[in-house]
């Protein structure tokens, strides 16, 4: 009886699965940082990011639509893409290898001032 009682504890411990999950809001306006650093979290390469950005205007197009987006990247990736940087091999952290891509405004649809995307 109490090892059909530890069985059954364990096939449900088993079942139960752990999740640990964070909603952030950021409001960003007139910034005209190159790069601007969200936040500094955990993932895992079987975590899941759900991006969504709303009331999306841009006062200058001066910059290409694909050099403007989100991604993920390590810090010590980060290190690295700042090197590239600075020795001119990229013009923009979305053009590393060592990046993450999650979102370019280029998808974007030319009416629409919101997009929402997920990252798995």
């Amino acid at each position: 009886m109490a090892a059909h009682f530890a069985l059954f504890t364990i096939s449900i411990t088993l079942l139960i699965v752990v999740a640990v999950a964070e909603i952030r809001s950021t409001q960003i306006r007139s910034d005209s940082r190159s790069t601007i650093p969200f936040d500094e979290f955990g993932y895992t390469h079987i975590g899941r990011l759900n991006l969504t950005v709303t009331d999306i205007s841009f006062s200058a197009q001066k910059t290409p639509l694909s050099q403007l987006g989100f991604f993920l990247c390590t810090l010590d990736a980060w290190v690295h893409v700042l090197e590239q940087l600075q020795e001119g091999e990229i013009h923009c952290p979305l053009e590393s290898n060592l990046i993450k891509k999650v979102f370019t405004f280029d998808q974007l649809q030319p009416s629409s001032r919101e997009f929402s995307n997920s990252f798995i």
